[in-house]
């Protein structure tokens, strides 16, 4: 009797346990499949949008390469590595919506980089800006911030002379005269954010004070407008450069005590 008893409890038990795996299995199964099925099509949409932009890449470097193996293009003139640097950067702008814009600019950057003297003729986009605008017409505005992404991209490679150049151009330009050319404080500002976010971590500190030192931005009893303008965006772009990070109280103690009037005045 006891053993007929202990047969039928071990069967209950088993026919429970059968039951409790068969249903955890079924739902298990289902959520696999659910979850298959809602990420199948964002895979298909990431696979075709990065085909796109490999695509997208190809089409710009190709006419970068047709261009520097033409006879029609000597790359040693200025006006033909303007068309190059134009075909770059009006490539990107068109596809600045693209998937993966950031490989696409790093891929053509790398291109334009095997090139010298691409680097030099950005600096002077930036430095010119009103031969840019010559040049350009309506397109002068995109022109000038691929030229500067390209710095920034050199800077982060090590190469950072170019941008070093264009800052201090563009601080003894601003300085003495009364008016810029449009975005030029802006381009100053951008230049200077460009080359503090060449280095990561504590460097930053030091490319900080690198920067100040090296271009003398010193705070004076009087100062003229153009010059508080020019202080004013060098701050800007190294308060930007630190924004959110580690560093930022830092760099702001730090900027507070080189530029007291300044900065409170705002």
């Amino acid at each position: 009797m006891k053993k007929i008893r202990f047969r039928a409890i071990f069967l209950f038990i088993f026919v429970v346990f059968v039951c409790f795996f068969s249903s955890f299995r079924n739902k298990n199964i289902a959520s696999v499949e659910s979850e298959n099925l809602s990420t199948t099509p964002f895979l298909q949409i990431r696979s075709e949008l990065q085909e796109k932009t490999a695509t997208k890449k190809n089409e710009i470097i190709g006419k970068l390469r047709q261009m520097e193996n033409s006879n029609e293009y000597d790359l040693k003139t200025d006006n033909n590595s303007y068309a190059v640097l134009q075909t770059a950067f009006s490539g990107l702008y068109e596809n600045i919506n693209f998937f993966d814009t950031e490989n696409l600019e790093k891929s053509v950057f790398e291109e334009l980089s095997n090139n010298s003297t691409n680097a030099g003729i950005s600096r002077d986009i930036l430095l010119d800006s009103q031969s840019t605008l010559d040049l350009f017409g309506e397109k002068e505005a995109e022109i000038r911030t691929y030229a500067l992404k390209f710095l920034s991209f050199e800077a982060m490679k090590g190469n950072s002379e170019p941008l070093f150049k264009v800052i201090s151009g563009l601080k003894d330009a601003l300085s003495l005269k009364g008016e810029s050319v449009k975005g030029q404080y802006l381009d100053l500002e951008d230049s200077v954010l460009a080359l503090c976010q060449s280095v990561q971590g504590k460097k930053q500190i030091s490319r900080i004070r690198e920067i100040i030192n090296h271009f003398q931005v010193i705070e004076k009893p009087s100062m003229t407008p153009p010059e508080k303008e020019v202080l004013l965006a060098f701050v800007r772009g190294i308060a930007l450069c630190t924004e959110g990070g580690e560093q930022a109280s830092e760099v702001r103690e730090y900027l507070i005590k080189e530029f007291p009037i300044s900065l409170m005045k705002g």
